[in-house]
C-alpha cells in the first residue's frame, strides 16, 4: 500500500498509510475493474467512508476483502 511522507520543521520524516482510496485506485490495487468495485460496494463487500460526499473506499475495508476471498 501507498505511503505518505509528511516532514515537519525539524526535518523529520514521518510516513503515514494512505487510508482512503478513490474507485478508481481500489480498482487497481485490487485488479479488478471500476465496474466492479462499485458492484462490491452497492453488495456490502467494500465500505467508504462516510466523513466526505467523495466515495473513498477504507484501507481497512480493501483488506478485509482480500482476506474473505482468498
Amino acid at each position: 500500500m501507498e505511503k505518505l511522507t509528511l516532514t515537519n520543521n525539524q526535518r523529520t520524516n514521518y510516513e503515514l498509510p494512505k487510508l482512503l482510496y478513490t474507485i478508481k485506485e481500489a480498482a487497481y490495487i485490487l485488479a479488478v475493474s471500476e465496474k466492479s468495485v462499485r458492484r462490491f460496494l452497492e453488495r456490502g463487500l467494500l465500505k467508504t467512508s462516510l466523513a466526505l460526499r467523495t466515495k473513498l473506499i477504507t484501507r481497512e475495508s480493501i483488506e478485509a476483502f482480500v482476506k474473505m476471498t482468498t
